[in-house]
């Protein structure tokens, strides 16, 4: 009986998964008397900080009562903006997905890029796109032959965006292109260029210095 239980757990996961899914087009469906209004949805993926092209877009229209408030009615309201987070197939596009401000090199008006060095295989878990902290654990000086000790880790910055990573020579490294992913990449990523507001440079700048200093990802970051 105890190894029918995964399995038992995952059925009932799959049935819920897909009565949620029916009961999600069930709402979309316009019956008799009822209004319907345009509504912007996401044909494929497009990652976080791409462009969104009009092919990537479709209109339906939906009952009111299923359309989220603030919902997009026109793709030429999406098209050609910036993504702010993963968009993926079927999503409503709402204001909050989309980025206004023009950007350059992934960075918005007030951001520069700054660079942080990876320990070896972390960046294999890193995208552009995400969203991590920066965790910092001072060093310090080393008594008379001793090693150097290690003082409680502290987050000296939170939710900065990954732009783009690099290999130890500085090539810009593309996930989607790379054979094999990341995993591909010999050594993997060996710099994260994150993008920071210009007054958080120094502070960033003296802990990697002082510190051993590493990101974790948010995974709850839109």
């Amino acid at each position: 009986m105890y190894l029918r239980k995964p399995y038992a757990l995952l059925l009932s996961f799959t049935v819920a998964s897909a009565s949620a899914l029916f009961l999600f087009r069930q709402a979309q469906a316009i019956g008799p008397g009822e209004e319907p209004v345009p509504v912007v949805f996401a044909k494929a993926h497009v990652r976080a900080l791409q462009p969104l092209p009009a092919a990537a877009l479709e209109v339906r229209e939906i009952p009111r009562r299923a359309a989220p408030a603030e919902a997009l009615a026109g793709v030429d309201q999406a098209a050609g903006k910036v993504a702010a987070q993963d968009i993926l197939p079927g999503q409503v596009l709402l204001p909050g997905m989309l980025i206004d401000a023009p950007m350059r090199r992934g960075l918005l008006e007030g951001e520069v890029a700054f660079e942080v060095p990876l320990a070896q295989n972390t960046g294999l878990y890193l995208r552009p796109g995400d969203s991590v902290d920066v965790i910092a654990t001072p060093q310090n000086r080393a008594q008379s032959g001793q090693p150097p000790q290690e003082a409680a880790a502290q987050i000296v910055a939170r939710g900065l965006r990954v732009v783009a990573l690099k290999t130890s020579s500085g090539a810009d490294v593309d996930p989607d292109k790379a054979p094999g992913g990341l995993m591909g990449v010999a050594g993997g990523p060996a710099v994260a260029v994150l993008a920071v507001p210009a007054d958080l440079v120094p502070l960033l700048a003296w802990h990697l210095e002082a510190a051993k200093v590493r990101l974790v990802v948010d995974p709850w970051a839109a």
